[in-house]
């Protein structure tokens, strides 16, 4: 139920709702115009492509990029195609499958440099696992072969990328093949010693987290400490609480076992997490974003989810799953309001303030619903000024819209 795996399933948003509608009647579109009039090669985009004037008439209309995206892919103008990838990314920056697609590009058309910057734009836009795996391994593929300098610098370059991974999106429900490709990437430059401790380390941190893939990661770690060096069994006996570490004695079979059985204990509210997560992470069907309208049943299991983490009192494990139902919940404005309410009910106004301002600064530009929280929030903390731009910016912007007229007034 999670992000989609692949290349190809990532383009999903091309295939649900109207888009196949959308993509037909591309290619009626740009078979006419080729037979009408051919375009000169020095006409600009926008003429060359009919369906260029409804995307920037209309650039909020997902369908309509749909229906262009295809046409440019398979015409084949690189510079056309360029455009066409930055305008749909800027109206709708969850669409990873895109950025995927804009960074294979980049990489057949400018290298691996090129690559990476979208990669980097990509997973600042949107946190996905699938996203940032492709992102490690296009740094590891660019380590080099030749020169140990530069082997080194670019090996902690791709460690450091693989490490802003993990603490974005690591304890993610589908986040199992990120550790694995971590984990691998450090097993193929372990040479025993400090190296084997890496490895060991990273393997304890996933056998950690509260999501059903961490069992798997656990029993690798038990693997690992039956053949473990000294150093390494005395590395993860750091890892165990204080008061288990003085259990770990006697001869070193006795100390293997004592340490497994403390590394078990350890884990077992991270265990019983999961399986509390499992609930309603088995119910969703959609953790992407797609302009398709979401299920109500799947919403209301997205608020089911954070009331239950909630209600547990971990605030790490509450943001994720606030953070995670903003991706296919992004078109709802109850879900940015419910963000950050929670913000402001802990005492974190400046916070609940981003998550206003980010929401309209993304799906909601064009719409009030946020612009008018994020006004009465203004007017909470005392911004009066801040708090009158933004009714002056709501009149302008939704005239039409009755309650912004009211709140404007009310607010004078």
């Amino acid at each position: 139920a999670e992000e989609a795996t692949t290349a190809d399933e990532a383009s999903k948003q091309e295939q649900e709702t109207s888009a196949e509608t959308a993509d037909g009647a591309a290619d009626s579109a740009g078979e006419q115009t080729a037979v009408e009039s051919a375009p000169e090669a020095s006409a600009p985009v926008e003429v060359e492509n009919p369906l260029w004037t409804a995307c920037k008439a209309t650039p909020w209309e997902f369908d309509c990029w749909m229906a262009l995206v295809p046409t440019l892919e398979r015409a084949g103008d690189t510079a056309a195609l360029r455009e066409g990838y930055e305008g749909l990314l800027k109206e709708f920056p969850l669409c990873y499958g895109y950025w995927e697609k804009f960074a294979r590009l980049e990489l057949k058309e400018s290298g691996k440099e090129a690559q990476i910057k979208i990669f980097d734009r990509g997973v600042a836009a949107v946190p996905c696992v699938e996203l940032w795996t492709l992102y490690c391994t296009a740094m590891v593929d660019s380590i080099p072969t030749e020169d140990e300098h530069a082997i080194a610098a670019a090996t902690a370059t791709a460690r450091s990328v693989y490490e802003r991974a993990v603490a974005a999106v690591g304890s993610y429900w589908s986040a199992g093949s990120i550790w694995d490709a971590y984990v691998k990437f450090e097993e193929e430059r372990s040479e025993g010693g400090a190296a084997s401790v890496k490895v060991a380390s990273l393997v304890h941190r996933a056998s950690s987290i509260a999501c059903d893939f961490a069992a798997r990661f656990h029993t690798k770690l038990e693997g690992l400490i039956d053949g473990a060096s000294e150093e390494v069994l005395a590395a993860l006996v750091n890892e165990l609480p204080e008061d288990a570490r003085e259990a770990v004695t006697g001869t070193e079979e006795e100390r293997r076992a004592a340490l497994k059985e403390g590394l078990s204990k350890a884990r077992e509210k991270a265990v019983e997490l999961a399986k509390r997560k499992a609930v309603f992470e088995e119910k969703v069907t959609r953790s992407y974003f797609h302009a398709k309208p979401l299920d109500a049943e799947q919403r209301d299991n997205w608020h089911a989810y954070i009331d239950a983490v909630a209600a547990m009192g971990d605030e790490s494990v509450t943001a994720q799953v606030f953070d995670r139902s903003l991706i296919p919940c992004s078109l709802y404005p109850d879900f940015w309001v419910r963000r950050a309410a929670h913000h402001e009910a802990r005492g974190d106004l400046a916070a609940a303030r981003r998550v206003l301002d980010e929401g309209i600064a993304g799906p909601f530009k064009r719409r009030p619903d946020l612009k008018i929280q994020a006004a009465l929030l203004d007017e909470q903390v005392g911004d009066i000024d801040a708090a009158r731009a933004r009714y002056a910016e709501l009149l302008a912007s939704s005239p039409e819209a009755v309650e912004s007229v009211l709140r404007a007034a009310n607010f004078e």
